[in-house]
């Protein structure tokens, strides 16, 4: 039987350990209670995307109890930790510097070994495409370019409406602000880029309204986070050029050369950083030239002439994985990082591709939207579930409608 004394040091050295493995927070991190039960409470704060890691705190709603958790992550190791209304520092695990992921947790007390709290959370680093909701899920969402009114169906809770921008204007969603909310969940902003003068309209959904200007008429909007702000930077690709012009929030403007004229961009974070890769996908040959920023530069052959680029985490491991849609016959084909490739028929000819995390498991769902009125959305959820709802009129933008080449 351990001791208090012993459970004392036993606590102190682990706490120890930890710390020396952990690097210091250049940003605020989120926090995010994961499970919470009649006895034992467990909380993360996840440290911003570059810099992984993250801070376990448990606590008996009993002081002076003694607090057991133990956490499963999908890959690598087990974690047990054990302490007096404990607090851990900033753990380094390599899955935590992804964008999401699902763990297992379990904590009990030394007086009730038999109550234990027993739960599962997915941890969110960045955000999810088009969560309106804060609620980790993509929001099935329409733009009206006729009015310039977005129309958003929440996972959960009841549609709404708000009106930003005008014809002729470019849908850039991103999270601008890094915003979280109490569960550590962030939320997309509507933004637009007006290709006429190279302005961005942003309306934060924490902060205050703002205006960015950057590119011109030709260029391609590639918001994205490329160097690790926890945030989305506004950003450009030339095609005539093939560069990259990606402004930070702080305003200084950076150029990659990636691409040629032709080629389609498809930034993403490929390597599971929490950085948004630059690429491009060629539609003459379907080459994926991808310049990860921890791996280095790659180049793989996938897809067709006429297919359509769709990247997205389809496999939950933090990374996206290179996919097409093929037109022609409705055929998505993924060569998911972890689980090998997945070829499965969803959609038909005349369906627009808008994958996303509509169930808010961290895995992209494959989706279409068919035309009509309404605009119906098929959904093929990754727990082997449909969704089928009709929303949004002829002539409406979908927001997570994917680049078509």
């Amino acid at each position: 039987m351990m001791t208090g004394m012993n459970r004392r040091l036993l606590w102190s050295a682990v706490a120890a350990l930890l710390c020396l493995l952990a690097p210091v927070a250049a940003t605020p991190a989120r926090a995010a209670e994961l499970a919470s039960g009649p006895i034992v409470t467990v909380t993360a704060t996840i440290k911003p995307p570059g810099d992984s890691g993250v801070r376990f705190e448990f606590s008996a709603v009993k002081p002076g109890e003694y607090v057991y958790v133990r956490v499963r992550l999908p890959e690598g190791p087990e974690l047990e930790f054990v302490g007096e209304d404990a607090v851990v520092d900033f753990v380094s695990v390599p899955y935590f510097s992804g964008s999401s992921f699902w763990i297992d947790i379990e904590a009990w007390t030394e007086e009730n070994p038999g109550d234990v709290t027993y739960d599962g959370a997915t941890i969110h680093t960045h955000a999810v495409a088009a969560d309106f909701g804060g609620d980790s899920s993509t929001s099935v969402s329409v733009w009206r370019p006729g009015d310039g009114y977005w129309h958003v169906l929440p996972a959960y809770g009841d549609a709404y409406g708000a009106q930003w921008g005008m014809a002729g204007d470019v849908l850039v969603p991103a999270d601008y602000d890094g915003d979280a909310d109490s569960d550590g969940e962030r939320r997309t902003d509507l933004a637009i880029w007006r290709p006429s003068d190279g302005t961005w309209w942003i309306k934060g959904s924490e902060t205050q309204d703002y205006v960015a200007r950057l590119g011109r008429d030709g260029d391609v909007p590639v918001p994205g986070d490329y160097a690790g702000w926890g945030q989305a930077e506004t950003a450009v690709w030339r095609p005539e050029s093939g560069k990259w012009f990606i402004q930070s929030p702080l305003g200084v403007v950076r150029a990659v050369r990636w691409g040629q004229a032709g080629d389609v961009p498809v930034p993403a974070d490929y390597d599971g950083d929490g950085l948004t890769d630059v690429a491009v996908w060629r539609p003459t040959d379907g080459t994926w030239l991808i310049n990860k920023s921890r791996l280095g530069q790659y180049t793989e052959g996938f897809g067709l002439p006429g297919d359509i680029p769709v990247p997205a985490d389809y496999d939950r491991d933090g990374a996206a994985d290179i996919a097409v849609w093929r037109p022609t016959d409705g055929m998505w084909w993924v060569q998911r990082s972890t689980e090998g490739l997945l070829a499965r028929p969803f959609g038909q000819l005349g369906d627009r591709p808008v994958p996303g995390d509509y169930d808010g498991d961290a895995r992209s769902d494959l989706a279409v939207v068919r035309p009509g009125n309404p605009l119906m959305w098929h959904v093929d959820l990754s727990d082997g579930g449909l969704l089928a709802t009709g929303f949004g009129l002829p002539g409406d933008v979908p927001v997570p409608l994917v680049r078509t080449p």
